[in-house]
């Protein structure tokens, strides 16, 4: 099993049990995620993803893999000195993080919605 990292659920020491539901849970969304994505790629007759650097491709990307993707995707605000917004600058998305949410069935809209 992976560590957990950033859950927020980890409970203190003593709790093997809390310490298993949530690892349990991690295990169980990484896979959920992960066969989602193969079963639409096999739907939309995708054979490799284009993942790693250099575009270099991959048969089988793990969930940390998609979630890292998606690291670096975020919207700025600008505002004024009384705090509102003035202008909001939507994140562009790649062609490859258009592509895996077309596969996994999520909406855009999550990402560029305003």
């Amino acid at each position: 099993m992976t560590p957990l990292s950033g859950c927020t659920c980890t409970p203190r020491r003593g709790k093997p049990k809390v310490r298993l539901a949530c690892e349990l849970s991690h295990c169980s969304s990484e896979a959920q995620i992960e066969r989602q994505l193969r079963n639409a790629r096999k739907q939309h007759d995708v054979a490799n993803l284009a993942v790693y650097p250099e575009d270099r491709t991959c048969t089988a990307p793990t969930t940390a893999r998609i979630i890292d993707i998606f690291d670096y995707v975020s919207r700025h605000h600008l505002t004024a000195p009384d705090g509102t917004v003035r202008r909001t600058f939507a994140p562009e998305l790649t062609d490859l993080q258009h592509q895996i949410l077309d596969l996994l069935d999520l909406p855009t809209s999550l990402y560029i919605a305003t």
